[in-house]
């Protein structure tokens, strides 16, 4: 079996900025999702609201967009956060649950 890697297009960033997290944009981001959101959704909403992606705001639906390692990257940075609003259960792959950076993903530690 050839199995050949292909670009999917997904956005990439030069700089990512991350501010801590409060509880209160923790209630935005479940307001944004809905009672039925899953915690992939609600991570990907709390991170619209405490992240600029160089220097613009994107909504949860534009951040669905991102390279899963990009993804991964930022959760793992925001791990106690995420922890604390019962969000790591998120089924990353294991550059995020290790802790390490994802290699080549473009996106800076945070």
């Amino acid at each position: 079996m050839r199995i050949v890697k292909v670009e999917s297009g997904c956005p990439r960033f030069e700089l990512v900025e991350v501010r801590e997290p409060t509880a209160g944009d923790l209630v935005a981001a479940e307001r944004i999702c809905g009672e039925q959101a899953g915690s992939t959704e609600i991570a990907l909403a709390l991170i619209s609201q405490i992240c600029t992606f160089d220097g613009r705001k994107l909504p949860p639906e534009e951040l669905r967009g991102l390279r899963l390692e990009d993804f991964s990257e930022l959760a793992s940075g925001l791990g106690s956060s995420l922890a604390a609003a019962g969000l790591l259960e998120l089924g990353l792959p294991s550059s995020a649950s290790s802790g390490k950076a994802a290699s080549g993903s473009g996106m800076p530690s945070v």
